[in-house]
């Protein structure tokens, strides 16, 4: 009932302004899932401006919803579920994302610098070009995860689950250190592409 009433105020809402799908899609997840603190008043900005600095959408469902070149610094999005989020080319740097679900989500040339992405979920995510530098990724999974060209200068690695499987040495910091005697893991630098999944260490497609 909950869910039907939320359609009924979207298509309200919507109704004569010519708004994407895309966009229609955003306001839907927020909408539905309200309860965690984020307000009317935010998902307005979010659908007028794309951007929406400093709130709160903690423990909001924002399942494939699209939002690239969003602008959300200092976000408030711990807990929330994010599987096969657009937010390719967004800027969440200094965003609280901590215990987030980004598995299979498109990050490609996002901006997480400085974010608290500790726990996050980033399994079979699309991180090319991504900039993660200074961010906090300690216990976070990032298995299968594509980090062609991603900028990890002065990341917090502890405890995490690298692309292919292995998990982090407590201390890592801008690369994944493993057992003593192994190489640390580092990411090779690549074009990256949308919608194609490579291996973190494999070369570019076409090379």
């Amino acid at each position: 009932m909950r869910g039907r009433t939320a359609r009924d105020r979207l298509r309200r809402a919507t109704a004569g302004k010519g708004l994407s799908c895309a966009t229609a899609t955003v306001i839907l997840c927020l909408s539905v899932t309200g309860g965690y603190g984020f307000s009317s008043g935010q998902l307005d900005q979010i659908r007028t401006t794309n951007r929406c600095e400093a709130c709160d959408l903690s423990g909001a469902d924002l399942t494939k919803a699209i939002m690239n070149d969003a602008r959300l610094t200092g976000a408030k999005m711990a807990g929330a579920t994010m599987t096969g989020v657009d937010l390719s080319s967004a800027n969440l740097s200094g965003a609280d994302l901590s215990g987030a679900d980004l598995s299979q989500a498109d990050l490609v040339g996002a901006d997480f610098s400085k974010a608290n992405m500790s726990g996050v979920n980033l399994a079979g995510s699309r991180l090319s070009w991504a900039k993660l530098t200074d961010a906090d990724l300690s216990r976070a999974n990032l298995t299968g995860a594509n980090l062609a060209g991603t900028e990890l200068a002065g990341a917090k690695l502890s405890g995490a689950t690298w692309a292919d499987g292995k998990v982090c040495k407590e201390g890592s910091v801008g690369a994944c250190k493993t057992e003593p005697g192994e190489p640390a893991q580092k990411t090779k630098p690549g074009r990256g592409s949308r919608g194609f999944l490579q291996s973190p260490l494999a070369p570019p497609a076409g090379e």
